[in-house]
Formats: structure tokens, sequence, C-alpha cells
């Protein structure tokens, strides 16, 4: 209400919109979450600034120039490699558990008699689709910017999301394949 206010009494005020679109997106210093807003302090501007809060301001002023705080470490490398370890870990893993399901695919359609030329064909598909699986796989997971805090990455369970995929791409091919050989 105060900046409202203030800034009515402007010569040249901005929208009132602006302000409460401020409003909405100024976070408060938070120093147990970002250590760099430790010396952060709070000023109520209601009314007139008093001469303690100057000095709070000369003092926060002081103490900054006194205690540079040193640079962030870039470790986007590091965070680069242990997203391409994971990715690889999971498009791995993945790769195994498509082999079997395509082996399992194959039996199945022996099982049914499928003619060889179907069972060519078979191979062919379900090795192009799984190709494709795990390349989309793969580039989706580099974008992924979780994937840089591995602790936090539930390998199994995306591996074993990703896998349902294409099993359910395989069992459909194999319907087509067992239905156009009949």
């Amino acid at each position: 209400e105060s900046c409202i206010s203030r800034n009515q009494s402007r010569s040249e005020p901005i929208p009132t919109e602006v302000i409460l679109e401020m409003v909405k997106r100024l976070e408060s210093p938070n120093p147990q979450k970002n250590p760099w807003e430790t010396k952060s302090i709070y000023l109520n501007t209601t009314d007139n600034l008093s001469k303690c809060d100057i000095q709070k301001v000369m003092e926060l002023i002081s103490s900054a120039l006194s205690n540079p705080l040193s640079p962030v470490e870039d470790n986007t490398e590091q965070k680069e490699a242990a997203r391409l370890k994971c990715a690889s870990s999971v498009v791995h893993q993945a790769d195994q558990a498509c082999r079997r399901l395509i082996s399992e695919a194959m039996k199945t359609a022996r099982e049914n008699q499928v003619s060889s030329g179907h069972m060519r064909s078979l191979a062919t598909q379900l090795n192009e689709s799984k190709a494709t699986f795990l390349h989309n796989l793969r580039k989706q997971l580099l974008q992924e910017t979780s994937l840089t805090q591995e602790e936090d990455f539930d390998v199994e369970r995306v591996v074993k999301r990703a896998v349902d995929v294409f099993d359910h791409e395989k069992k459909e091919i194999l319907l087509r394949i067992i239905n156009d050989h009949k």
C-alpha cells in the first residue's frame, strides 16, 4: 500500500499493476537457502528512515566491503559428466531390458508358428523401434536438468517407466505381425 501511495504522488507514476506484479515476484532474503543473503537487512520504510536505519545500512555496506563473497564455484563440467554418466546408465539398462523384450517377442512369434519371412520382418521392426526408442530416451535424459542431482534421481524407476513404453510398442508390432501371418 505504501508503494502504491508513493507511486501515485510521483509526477509520472507507473501503472499499479506493475507494482502488484513485482510484489508477487519478489522474494524476501532467505539466508538458510542462499548463503549469499546472510548479509541482508529489513527496513520498514512506511515512515521516514531513522538515523538507526541509516546506521544499519552503513554497517551492512562496511561489512560487505570488509568481507567480500568468494565467487560461486563453476562445476558445470562436473555436472555435465554426472548427467552423461547417469544417462548412459539409464540407456544401457533400458537397452538390456529391450533386448530381453525382443527375445520374448521372437519366442512368442515362433510359438505362434510365424513364417521365416515374417520373423525377419518382426526382428527388423523391433530392432528399428528399439534404436529409435533408445535414441529418444538418451536425448530426453540429456535435456533434463534434474539429472545433475544423481542422488535425487531414481535410475531404476526411470528405466522401468521407459521400458514400459517400449514394451507397449513391442506388443503392438508383435500383434500386427502375428495377425498378418494368419
